[in-house]
Order: C-alpha cells, then structure tokens, then sequence
C-alpha cells in the first residue's frame, strides 16, 4: 500500500486570508530592521551595528559568534517573511530567536511591561507561533508554490 504524501505542499499551503499576511508583514519589517541594525549601523534603525551587538551580547555573558547568530537570525526571519518565503520556518526562527532574547537580556526578570520586561518578545515569539500554524497567508510566495508544485509521491 503507498501512502502519498507531499511534504512540500504540506509546508507551503497557508491559510487564504489576509489576517496571517498582515501579521507576516508587520513582523517581516521588525525583524528586517532589528536584524539590520545589529548588522550595520544604519541612521535610525535600533542597534549598534555588528560591534556593538558582540559588545552587548558579550556583556550579557554570550559569546560573539551567538551575537551573529542571533543577527543572521532577524535579518533572515525579516527577509524570508516579508515575502511569504518559507513563512513557517521563518516563524520558527522568530520564536528561537525571541525566547533566546528574553532569557539573554534580563528581561524575564525585569516584569512584563517594558522597558524592563518581556512584552515585545512575548509579542514578537506569538506573532512568530501564528504564522507556524497558519503559514503566509494571502499574498505570499509560498501560497503561489504551494498551487504551482507538482504532488509528488514519497515512497
């Protein structure tokens, strides 16, 4: 007996609507913009480009290859989301990446409300989770490959 299935379609297909793109959207733009300032210092973006992040990484008792990590991390989530590209990994990425920075930054103990606590992280790791669970949504690259894909069968 074979049992078909395509593991392909199953990670692209999203939910129709515009909700899971709105979401996708705004969290693309925070993480493209976080990511991008810890990388190069931009006028107006957060951050302190590379050196200051392995700075402030280092400060928080992390290595620096995790500070370029964690950058690789929020730039890559930023710039596969704002698409649509692989929105689920990308999801998953934001989550490691937030969980991460909450327990890095102190925040879990400073409370809930910023600027000590962890509501921006809580907010950005559920934006990250919903978009696992519903993918892309309308207007995304994978909603267009997922139509476009031919079934193929794994045996």
């Amino acid at each position: 007996m074979r049992i078909r299935i395509d593991v392909w379609r199953a990670l692209l297909r999203t939910d129709p609507s515009a909700g899971p793109a709105i979401v996708r959207l705004a969290l693309g733009a925070i993480m493209l913009a976080h990511g991008a300032g810890k990388l190069v210092e931009i006028p107006g973006f957060p951050g302190q480009g590379f050196t200051g992040t392995a700075a402030a990484f280092q400060g928080m008792g992390a290595p620096a290859p995790l500070a370029f990590l964690g950058v690789l991390n929020e730039a890559l989530a930023g710039v596969l989301l704002i698409p649509g590209l692989a929105t689920r990994f990308a999801g998953l990425v934001v989550m490691g990446q937030m969980a991460a920075a909450g327990m890095l930054s102190g925040h879990l103990a400073g409370g809930f409300f910023l600027p000590a606590g962890f509501e921006f992280e809580l907010a950005l790791f559920a934006m990250g989770a919903s978009l696992l669970v519903t993918g892309g949504g309308r207007w995304s690259l994978d909603r267009l490959l997922a139509r476009q894909r031919p079934v193929r069968a794994l045996q």
